[in-house]
């Protein structure tokens, strides 16, 4: 289990192929702040099996050095919806 984690709003955009112009692209920034090896695994399966149209393109880790149990981790990740 993951305690905590922040997700923002990177950027948005309209995709430019014709036969996707009425969708967009979301870009997201998850930060967690602690998270043990296992239970990040889980979560990020768990995340793109409930999400179709996720796409996760970086995933940075770092080791805590006061606590390497747990490490930081940062995910970048797109979406796509249908404008409103």
């Amino acid at each position: 289990e993951i305690d905590k984690a922040t997700a923002r709003l990177e950027t948005s955009a309209a995709y430019k192929e014709t036969d996707l112009a009425n969708w967009m692209r979301y870009n997201w920034l998850i930060e967690l702040p602690q998270a043990d090896f296992a239970s990040l695994g889980k979560a990020i399966a768990s995340l793109e099996n409930s999400e179709p149209l996720l796409s996760i393109t970086r995933l940075t880790i770092k080791a805590l050095p006061e606590d390497p149990q747990f490490q930081q981790v940062t995910i970048t990740a797109s979406t796509a919806m249908v404008k409103r």
